[in-house]
């Protein structure tokens, strides 16, 4: 599956995202993709239209490219560049810190 989140605040702002990974029988990870959005709010008080958000900047992570198996990974800061071709502003980037926590013997219901 795939999920999407945005932040609509300053640079300090944070977004967490809590991803559930499920392995495959030769010991890697499914993939787990999420759409990260840069957006805005365009419209209101004195344009005549109604506000919305605007995606300004996106760009997709697969997080089972992050998945370890120690039990408590340190995290690790990723850079991401919201460089999708379909992106209005070039260059904008955030950071996100990827922890991961590994539930030993889980077994996914069939």
């Amino acid at each position: 599956g795939s999920g999407s989140g945005s932040v609509s605040s300053s640079s300090s702002s944070k977004l967490i995202f809590i991803v559930t990974l499920y392995k495959n029988a030769d010991g890697s990870f499914e993939k787990k993709e999420y759409s990260v959005k840069a957006q805005a709010v365009e419209g209101g008080a004195g344009t005549g239209k109604d506000p919305k958000l605007a995606t300004y900047a996106k760009t997709t992570i697969d997080f089972s490219e992050h998945a370890r198996l120690e039990h408590s990974a340190r995290g690790e800061t990723v850079a991401l560049p919201l460089d999708n071709k379909a992106s209005k502003a070039k260059g904008v980037r955030c950071e996100l810190d990827v922890s991961v926590t590994w539930l030993r013997n889980y077994v996914r219901d069939a």
